[in-house]
C-alpha cells in the first residue's frame, strides 16, 4: 500500500533523530560491502552496482535502517542539487586552453577537433562522466553535436589576434622569475579575454547547454518521484520488492521505477551526479543485524527501543586518484558533512602508500578539527584476505607446496592471524599518537567465504565473523547515545502526541534577543578589526588570480575548508574563512550562559514527562557543551558560505572569468560580515536548529 507524503515525512523525521555514522576510507576498503551485511538480500541485489570495482559514482549513499519497516519495503530519497557552475566553468576553461594551445601554430586556419566535446563531457580528472548518457540521444536531451558547435563558436571568438596578445603578455612577464611557460601565458590571455563582454553570449550558450542537460536529467528522475517538501530539495519514491525480484510500486506501471532509479544512479557511466548530491534509502535491517542489536542493547530493546540507524557511505578517498592531494580533498569533503561519529575503514591488505597517506591525512590539523569531540573508530577490513595471503606464504615456506595448504589450514591460519594481531597492536599505538586518544584498531572480515571454507569455526576464535563488525558498529552507537543522553537520564521514554511535529522545541525569550543583538555588534566589530589583514586584502590585489585556484577555494569553502596558493605569475591568497569565524564564535560564547525555555506541548502526560520538564534545561546545556566544537564548526560554515549561498552562486553563475568573480565574492563577504542583522538573525536560526536537534535526541521518543 502506498504511503502518504506525510507518512514519508514522519519516517524521515524519526530517522534523522537516530544516530548517524559517516563511513570514509580508500576505495575498495569495504564501505559499501559493510552496508550489504546490515540490510536485506533484495537490497543488496539492487545496489550491486555500487560495490567494489564497479563503484565509480561520486554520489553519497545513505543507508537508513528502521526496524519498523516491513519486509521487502523500501523508501528512497534523493537530494537534488542545482547545477554546479564552478565545476562546469573549470572544465570548460581547461578544454578551451588545451584545444587552443595544441593548435597554437595554426590558429588562422583552425577548426575545432571533432572529439573536443568528449573531453568536456568525460574529463580526465573523472569529476563526472556525461558522454555515454548524452550519446544515447534521448528525445529532448541536449546533443553532443550541439555542444561541439557551441564550443567551436566560443573558441572562434577567443582566437582573433591571440598570438599578438600572447607576445605582448610575454613582454610584460619578461622579468618574472621563474619565467612563465608558454602554456601559462596562453592561459593568462584567455582568462583575460573571458572578461570581455563580447564573449558573454558564446560562453553563456555553452553554460546554457549544461543547464538544459541538468533540467533533462532532473525531469527524468522526477517522472516517478514526488517532492518531499515544497523547497524541492528532496524527492522520494517508495515501493515493495516482490518475491520474484521485480520492483513494483503502488502505481500501475510496466517499468520498475525504484530499480531503474538505483541502477541509473550507480551505473559506471551515469550522468546523475550532475543532479544528485545523495541517495538515501530506508529499509528494515537484516535479521542478523537485528539480532545483534537485541544482544548489544538488551535492556533498551526490552523497554521497546527500536533499532534506527543511519550509515553514510561516502565516495572512496582514492576513487579519482591515490595522491595525497586527491585523498585530502575527498577526505575534507566527507568530513564537512554533519554527522555523529566517524568510522574509518582501510583494508588490511591496502597498499603501503595508500595506508601511509591515510595516516598523514588523519594527522592534519584541519582534519582533526572536523573530528573534534566526535566518536572515532578505525577498522582494518579485509583481514581475512590478509590472513589467507599470509597462509599461502607460510605454507610455501614450510612445505614448498601449496597443495598442502588445506591439510594444515588451521595451523597456518592461526599463525598468520597472530602475526596480523601483533602488527595491529603496534599500529594501534601509532594511531593513538596520531589521534591523541586511545585507539584500538579493529580487525574485520567483510567477505570470509574463501577463508571460512578452509578453517571453519576457527573464524570465531579469530573474531573475523559478522558478529564482530556488528559489535564495533553498536559500540559507536552507544557512544553517540551517551553523548546525547547523560547516564542518569539516558533511559527516559517520552510519548509524542503528533509525530508530524517536533517532540520538544526551544522557546526564545527576551534574554536571548538581547544576546543576539550583542552578537551582531560583536561580529561586525571583529570583522572591522580583522578583514583588511585577512580576506578583504585580496579584493584589490594587482595581479590576476588563477582560475583553478579561485574555483578550488570556492569548492572547499562549501564544506568548511580553507585554501592557500603558491603561484608564481598569478596572485596568491591564504584564506581560512571558516576557521576565522569559528575563532570569533569561541571568543563570544566563552563563559556565556544561554537562558532558554523548552516547550513540552507535544509530549503526552506521564511521570517521565514531569521528570524531564524539571531536568531538561540543565541537561540540554550539559549536552550542548559536549558538542560545542562541532556546533562551532557548523555555525562558522553556515556564516561563511551557506548563509550567503544565493548571492555567491549568482556571482559564479554570471561571471565567466575567475578573477573578477573572486573579487566580487570577497566584496559579498565584506557586505554580509558588516551587517549586524546577518549575524544576529543567522545565529537565531542556528541556535534553534542546533538546540532543537539536541533536544530531540536527549530522550527516547515513540
Amino acid at each position: 500500500m502506498k504511503k502518504s507524503l506525510q507518512d514519508k515525512r514522519n519516517r524521515f523525521k524519526m530517522l534523522e533523530a537516530a544516530p548517524s555514522i559517516t563511513a570514509s576510507g580508500p576505495s575498495g576498503s569495504g564501505k559499501s560491502l559493510m552496508l550489504m551485511m546490515m540490510q536485506p538480500a533484495f537490497v543488496n541485489r539492487l545496489f550491486s552496482g555500487n560495490v567494489g570495482d564497479n563503484q565509480t559514482t561520486l554520489i553519497r549513499t545513505r543507508l537508513m535502517l528502521d526496524a519498523t519497516m516491513n519486509d521487502n519495503e523500501i523508501l528512497v530519497r534523493v537530494k537534488i542539487k542545482p547545477l554546479d557552475y564552478v565545476l562546469i566553468l573549470t572544465h570548460v576553461s581547461d578544454v578551451i586552453l588545451e584545444t587552443i594551445y595544441e593548435a597554437r601554430d595554426d590558429l588562422e586556419e583552425f577548426t575545432v577537433p571533432e572529439d573536443t566535446e568528449h573531453s568536456l563531457l568525460n574529463p580526465r580528472d573523472q569529476a563526472y562522466h556525461f558522454a555515454d548518457y548524452v550519446g544515447k540521444c534521448k528525445a529532448g536531451c541536449p546533443t553532443k553535436d550541439e555542444l561541439h558547435d557551441l564550443l567551436a563558436k566560443l573558441i572562434d571568438a577567443l582566437i582573433p589576434n591571440l598570438r599578438d596578445a600572447v607576445r605582448e603578455k610575454e613582454k610584460e612577464t619578461k622579468t618574472a622569475y621563474p619565467k612563465p611557460k608558454k602554456k601559462e601565458i596562453y592561459e593568462m590571455v584567455i582568462q583575460e579575454r573571458l572578461t570581455n563582454f563580447d564573449l558573454a553570449a558564446p560562453m553563456n550558450n555553452v553554460v546554457d547547454w549544461f543547464e538544459r542537460l541538468h533540467s533533462f536529467i532532473q525531469n527524468e528522475i522526477m517522472e516517478n518521484c514526488e517532492w518531499l517538501y515544497d523547497d524541492q530539495i528532496y524527492a522520494v519514491i517508495d515501493g515493495i520488492i516482490d518475491d520474484n525480484k521485480n520492483a513494483t510500486t503502488s502505481h500501475e506501471m510496466i517499468e520498475n521505477p525504484i530499480e531503474a532509479l538505483i541502477r541509473s544512479t550507480y551505473d559506471k557511466k551515469s550522468a546523475y551526479s550532475l543532479v544528485l548530491d545523495e541517495l538515501a534509502y530506508c529499509v528494515r535491517p537484516s535479521a542478523a543485524f537485528l539480532s545483534s542489536f537485541e544482544a548489544n542493547f538488551h535492556q533498551e530493546a526490552s523497554l521497546g527501543k527500536v533499532l534506527r540507524l543511519n550509515i553514510l557511505d561516502t565516495p572512496g578517498l582514492t576513487q579519482t586518484g591515490e595522491s595525497l592531494d586527491v585523498m585530502q580533498d575527498t577526505m575534507q569533503r566527507n568530513l564537512g558533512l554533519k554527522t555523529d561519529a566517524f568510522l574509518f575503514l582501510c583494508g588490511a591488505d591496502a597498499r603501503k602508500t595508500v595506508y601511509d597517506n591515510f595516516k598523514v591525512l588523519l594527522n592534519q590539523k584541519e582534519i582533526k578539527e572536523k573530528m573534534n569531540g566526535l566518536p572515532v573508530k578505525i577498522l582494518r577490513t579485509r583481514a581475512d584476505f590478509r590472513v589467507y595471503s599470509r597462509m599461502k606464504e607460510i605454507c610455501m615456506e614450510a612445505e614448498g607446496d601449496l597443495s598442502l595448504l588445506k591439510e594444515n589450514a588451521v595451523k597456518y591460519a592461526k599463525k598468520a592471524f597472530d602475526e596480523l594481531v601483533k602488527e595491529n597492536e603496534e599500529d594501534s599505538k601509532e594511531w593513538t599518537h596520531i589521534l591523541g586518544i586511545n585507539t584500538q584498531l579493529e580487525l574485520i572480515s567483510l567477505d570470509s567465504v574463501q577463508l571460512e571454507s578452509l578453517v571453519g569455526n576457527v573464524m570465531k576464535e579469530m573474531k573475523l565473523t559478522n558478529k564482530f563488525l556488528y559489535d564495533a558498529l553498536f559500540d559507536i552507537v552507544r557512544q553517540v547515545n551517551e553523548s546525547h543522553m547523560p547516564d542518569s537520564k539516558g533511559l527516559r521514554y517520552l510519548q509524542v502526541k503528533d509525530i508530524a511535529k517536533p517532540a520538544l522545541t526551544i522557546k526564545m525569550n527576551t534574554d536571548v534577543e538581547v544576546m543576539l543583538n550583542l552578537f551582531g555588534e560583536t561580529m561586525v566589530a571583529l570583522n572591522a578589526r580583522d578583514s583588511q589583514n585577512n580576506y578583504f586584502q585580496y579584493e584589490s590585489k594587482r595581479k590576476t588570480y588563477h582560475g583553478r585556484s579561485v574555483y578550488t577555494h570556492k569548492r572547499k569553502l562549501e564544506y568548511g575548508s580553507g585554501h592557500e596558493t603558491r603561484a608564481v605569475i598569478y596572485e596568491n591568497f591564504v584564506l581560512h574563512l571558516r576557521s576565522m569565524v569559528q575563532k570569533w564564535l569561541s571568543v563570544f560564547f566563552t563563559n556565556r550562559a544561554l537562558n532558554l525555555q523548552i516547550s513540552f506541548d507535544n509530549i503526552a502526560d506521564s511521570e517521565s514527562k514531569r521528570q524531564a520538564e524539571k531536568e531538561a534545561a540543565d541537561v540540554l546545556m550539559e549536552v550542548f557543551l559536549k558538542h560545542l566544537p562541532q556546533i562551532y564548526f557548523r555555525m562558522a560554515k553556515w556564516f561563511t558560505y551557506e548563509g550567503m549561498r544565493t548571492e555567491v552562486e549568482d556571482i559564479y553563475k554570471t561571471e565567466w572569468a575567475a578573477d573578477p568573480a573572486f573579487r566580487k565574492h570577497m566584496r559579498i563577504i565584506m557586505t554580509k560580515f558588516s551587517n549586524r542583522e546577518y549575524w544576529s538573525r543567522g545565529l537565531e536560526y542556528q541556535i534553534k536548529l542546533e538546540l532543537n536537534q539536541l533536544l530531540n535526541r536527549m530522550y527516547f521518543f515513540e
